[in-house]
Parts: structure tokens; sequence; C-alpha cells
């Protein structure tokens, strides 16, 4: 019955996340750590949902094909570090709270993103 719910979860999240942009990491991270799925399983989860959804709104859109320029920024800066940061955290669970340092990057970004926002308004 759980499984269930997690595909809902995930289901709703990412329509929400392909209307607006975010949403499936964001919300959802906080919802399945709730749950009280470890941090990794929840990357596990989200991470290539939301991957899969971002290359689905990036190839419909106006651009029809990925650009060789993007691929190699893509490549080099984003690709190496999503192992790199699992492979520290994994060795650093015992010693830092990530549910903690989780909760304040959401609540920064939210705040961040209604101030961008405000300021884009303007």
């Amino acid at each position: 019955m759980i499984i269930l719910e997690f595909i809902i979860i995930i289901f709703l999240l990412s329509i929400i996340h392909s209307i607006v942009g975010i949403g499936l990491l964001i919300i959802g991270t906080p919802i399945l750590l709730a749950y009280n799925l470890s941090f990794f399983s929840t990357l596990e989860i989200l991470l290539p949902c939301s991957l899969i959804i971002n290359l689905i709104n990036y190839i419909r859109s106006n651009k029809k094909e990925i650009s060789p320029t993007y691929k190699k920024i893509f490549l080099f800066y984003c690709l190496p570090f999503v192992p790199l940061g699992l492979i520290i955290t994994y060795f650093l669970r015992e010693i830092i709270n990530f549910k903690l340092i989780i909760g304040f990057l959401i609540l920064s970004l939210f705040f961040l993103q209604i101030i961008y926002k405000k300021k884009k308004v303007i």
C-alpha cells in the first residue's frame, strides 16, 4: 500500500514539476523523509524521476536539439558532482544531520525564489 502512495505522490509532484519547474525534489524530499526513508533512498527515487522530467521538458521546448555546448557544460560540471556528492554524504551521514541541512536549504531556496520573482515583477 505504501508503494502506491509513493507512486501517487511522485506522479502529482511530477505534474507540478513539469508545469512550474520545481516540485519533485523540493517538495518530494521532505515528504519522503517524513515517511522515514533514508536520505539516500529518497535520492534514489526522486533524482532519476527529476532528471527524466527535465530532459523531456527540455526536448519539448523550442529547442529541438541539445546544443553541443550545453552537453559539454552538463557533462563536465553537473554529472560528476552527483556521484561525488552522494559518496561524500554517504561517508558523513553519521556526523552531519542531513535532515536539518535539507530543511534549511529548502526553506532558503523557497524564500530566494519568492524574492527573485518579486524583483522580476517590479
